[in-house]
């Protein structure tokens, strides 16, 4: 039986969008994005990370294309890959949890 994911899985999984966006700004790291014969620097934003990062892996590693298509543990697997690419540049960003949303929303944040 498939287990999609929940309301709350959907609000977790763009939250770490969202905090992943914000350590690598943080970190310096930019993306660039080819215009014309030129490299631009953009900042990083969920929907960059979402778009760039996450479904390139999903579509690799579980040959699906939209998030919405994910079950439940389909997410921790593309969260282990995506984790260990932002691991390799210092980054590491904990999925959140019903108690770190709450924790990260209040401004208690490490």
């Amino acid at each position: 039986m498939n287990e999609s994911r929940t309301l709350k899985q959907n609000a977790a999984l763009h939250k770490y969008f969202r905090l992943v966006s914000d350590a690598l700004n943080d970190a310096g790291y930019e993306m660039q994005e080819f215009l014309s014969s030129n490299k631009v620097d953009v900042p990083w934003s969920a929907e960059l990370i979402k778009d760039v990062i996450w479904r390139p892996i999903q579509k690799a590693a579980l040959q699906k294309t939209s998030t919405a298509e994910l079950e439940r543990k389909e997410i921790d697997v593309v969260y282990d890959i995506v984790n260990r690419f932002l691991a390799k540049k210092g980054i590491h960003v904990v999925f959140p949890s019903y108690e770190n949303m709450i924790e990260l929303d209040n401004g208690k944040e490490e």
